[in-house]
Order: C-alpha cells, then structure tokens, then sequence
C-alpha cells in the first residue's frame, strides 16, 4: 500500500532539474511574493479534480512552511473551510494553522494585511475558490510590500483563470492547478507558471504523490 500524504518524486522531466536556477512549487521560490493559484481549464468531467488540485498545491506548501517552523495562517474569505483529517493525513499539523472564517471576501484583505504585518506568519493563504476576489491595487500593492519586508508568502485560492489574474497586476506569480491519475493508484499534480515576474518567464513544475481523495 502507497504511503499517504504528498510526497516527493523523483525527476520527471527535464525542467525539473535540482540545479539551483530552476523553478519550482516550493517555498523558497515563492517566499516574499503574492501568488494565485486556479483550476486549469478544464472538460466538464475533470473540472472537480483540477478544482480540487488547488487544495492540494497550497497543502503542498503548507506542509512545507512546517518543516521549516513556520506557522500558518487560513483566511477562508467566504468559501467553505478545508477538510481538516484530509489535510492531517497528508502532513498538515493542524495546530500549526491558524483558520479566520470570514462570512464576506471583501474583509479579507484587512485581515491579511494585519497577519503579514505582524511578521508572526511564514504563509498566509486566503481562500477565494467560491467568491469573486475584489481587493483594489492600492490594497494589493501595501500587501505585495509587506510580504516582501516580512518574508512571507501569500497565496490567494481562486475559483477560475482565464486570460487575466483574478486580483490584478499586482500579483508577482499566476500559476494553474491540474491532477491526474499517476500510477499505482496515485496521482500527478502539474502546476503551470502562467506569469512569474520574478523570472520574467513561463514555468512547469510536476510532483507525484498519494493523498485522501478530497486532495488528489
């Protein structure tokens, strides 16, 4: 039986070099920075996986953050709370997240700018798979500053792409989520950089794992 939990996998292609320059779904290549995350595009029968897929890529740097002792924060701006035994079967410690619920999206800049403020939080991720995210430049730019001073990374959810960032151009990396089936009944996360200022170019990143249905 495979090992629950997301874990690493060896190489699959070639732009999944271990050289230092290449980029990568991991915390050091996205501290500091505003990122935002959504489902590929996707055929009606496969949507839910790539929605699903989302979870699972900010999982992915939660437990990351972990590893390197930093806490977490969960701002759920009006969408429905993760599935906590889910992500403690894929290495989460849960006492290492702090989760605000939030009944309106538009109140979860303010609380996100008061978490990477303080400097307390390695991640603040704020959950948006079900709202529509309304946050002016003028909020997103403090934030984008913020995070950068304080080390931090913040990762907004978001429910679709499309040809433009659902937050504006103030995001440093716009990325895509999608998961298939990968063998022995695990599954394939691929993440595409559709923008990275940082870079200044396109990126993909792809890591195999075995996980709880609700994030594979």
């Amino acid at each position: 039986m495979p090992p629950r939990g997301v874990r690493s996998a060896t190489t699959l292609t070639s732009e999944h070099s271990p050289a230092a320059d290449r980029p990568g779904w991991n915390f050091a290549e996205l501290c500091g920075r505003i990122c935002e995350v959504h489902p590929a595009e996707a055929a009606s029968d496969t949507t839910a996986s790539h929605a699903s897929a989302v979870l699972t890529a900010a999982v992915r740097l939660i437990v990351e953050a972990h590893t390197r002792g930093e806490p977490v924060a969960w701002i759920s701006a009006g969408s429905p709370l993760f599935f906590p035994p889910d992500a403690e079967a894929n290495g989460v410690d849960l006492d290492g997240v702090v989760v605000i619920r939030l009944s309106e999206g538009r109140n979860a800049a303010v609380a996100a700018d008061q978490l990477v403020r303080c400097g307390a939080f390695g991640l603040v991720v704020i959950d948006f798979t079900t709202v529509t995210p309304s946050i002016p430049d003028g909020i997103l730019g403090r934030l984008a500053g913020l995070a950068r001073g304080n080390s931090v990374l913040v990762l907004f959810l978001c429910a679709s792409g499309g040809d433009h960032s659902a937050l504006g151009s103030m995001v440093s990396l716009r990325a895509s989520a999608r998961s298939r089936s990968g063998v022995e009944g695990g599954f394939l996360l691929e993440i595409r950089a559709e923008k990275d200022k940082k870079r200044g170019h396109s990126w993909d990143w792809t890591e195999a794992g075995h996980g709880p249905p609700g994030l594979s």
